[in-house]
């Protein structure tokens, strides 16, 4: 119903397009005796044979767009798969283009406290509240021996240190509800998974409610503690060092 030249779906903008480039340089190479008319043998070839060339190169173009995260659709859900992305299917495929995008972008960058603790200031709004270390005075050192100057043995367990486990202070804002509180805490590992080197650990936790934090530890979590009985002890706070 649109003829040769504007098969469906109907592309709209000045210039000629693709398959017009294309039939008129095959027309262009057949010299003196290609003839104009429309119904000729040798047009109708010309014109098949534009259609292939210009489906080869849409099949490029497609394969090429897999390479870049904002252009993603027929690998979009390996590479979710690959990012280990949570499958929602509220969102649309520009949202979870969006989404791999940004954990691709991430890839290489120089995990400062400072690019840290932007980033997740930038993904988690008012809920993120601070980034928190455990000094080398409170952390759990595991050595083989006691021939160490630091460290405990831990029978089974002779490497290991809570110096380079994170911690993530969050809170749940004004307004927010218990859902939106947890939606944006399941972000966090998405967050600093892809950033933190293989060797952090790291957790979320937020201050124990109702009251002010119970432990005010000035080299560890700052809101250590939780209230007998209260909702979220274990879930959410943080009973020690």
């Amino acid at each position: 119903m649109f003829g040769g030249l504007r098969s469906s779906p109907w592309r709209f903008g000045g210039g000629q397009t693709q398959l017009e480039i294309l039939l008129i340089s095959l027309n262009n190479a057949m010299g003196t005796a290609y003839t104009t008319d429309q119904t000729s043998v040798v047009y109708l070839r010309n014109l098949a044979m534009a259609k292939v060339i210009r489906q080869m190169l849409s099949s490029n173009q497609r394969l090429a767009n897999q390479g870049d995260p904002n252009k993603l659709s027929t690998l979009l859900s390996r590479w979710e798969k690959i990012m280990a992305l949570p499958i929602n299917p509220d969102l649309s495929d520009t949202e979870r283009r969006l989404r791999v995008s940004k954990l691709i972008a991430r890839f290489g960058a120089v995990e400062t406290y400072q690019y840290v603790t932007d980033t997740l200031t930038r993904e988690l709004g008012p809920v993120f509240v601070s980034l928190e270390f455990i000094d080398v005075s409170l952390a759990l050192i595991g050595v083989p021996d006691g021939s160490y100057p630091y460290g405990s043995v831990f029978p089974g367990n002779p490497w290991f240190s809570t110096v380079d486990h994170i911690l993530i202070r969050l809170q749940k804002p004004a307004g927010y509800n218990e859902a939106q509180f947890y939606e944006a805490a399941g972000k966090v590992g998405l967050i600093l998974d892809p950033i933190l080197p293989v060797w952090n650990t790291f957790d979320w936790y937020r201050a124990p409610e109702p009251g002010p934090p119970i432990d005010m530890s000035p080299e560890g979590p700052t809101a250590a503690g939780f209230y007998l009985d209260q909702e979220h002890n274990l879930d959410n706070n943080i009973l020690d060092v």
